[in-house]
């Protein structure tokens, strides 16, 4: 049947968006970003309460559509992931929540924390825990040695502290 006979209106339920792939288990997320995604998604749920597409005027229906969608990715996510204190993952080795302090070769030293894949962000530090830096870092110990891999060769660093810092 042709399109042309299809009737689809600006009033169409369009709610819920195309969903992302499963995130593969364990889906962990530090508590601190389980708190920010529960607040994203509560004050999202306020500014739509009651609200349809049908009744937003056309210049804020795109605003409208966009703040949908993070509301369904919101509430997918906190239905998915495990929320972890790193204050209580406190120990030698790193794991998730650890915050690392790495030395290149060449003596510069940066600060790394393992987050879940929906929290990373590069240029406050935050990297994935599934990341290939990541995982080299995983159960690495203090002035332990670790390669991580990249496209550009494997780059050698060297652990000078793991902190485990409570949420703020």
């Amino acid at each position: 049947m042709s399109r042309a006979f299809v009737k689809e209106t600006d009033t169409e339920d369009e709610f819920a968006p195309p969903r992302r792939a499963p995130r593969q288990p364990p889906c962990y997320i530090t508590r601190h970003g389980y708190t920010q995604a529960q607040r994203e998604h509560a004050e999202l749920a306020r500014l739509l309460a009651g609200r349809h597409l049908d009744s937003v005027e056309l210049d804020d229906r795109e605003e409208f559509r966009r703040q949908r969608a993070r509301w369904y990715e919101l509430a997918d996510l906190l239905a998915a992931v495990l929320p972890v204190d790193p204050a209580t993952q406190a120990g030698e080795t790193v794991r998730f929540g650890a915050s690392v302090t790495l030395k290149s070769a060449n003596g510069a030293l940066q600060t790394v924390t393992l987050v879940g894949e929906d929290e990373v962000e590069l240029r406050a530090g935050r990297v994935s825990w599934r990341s290939p830096l990541g995982q080299a870092l995983l159960g690495a110990r203090v002035d332990e040695e670790v390669w991580w891999p990249r496209p550009a060769g494997a780059l050698r660093l060297t652990v000078r502290s793991i902190a485990y810092l409570a949420a703020p």
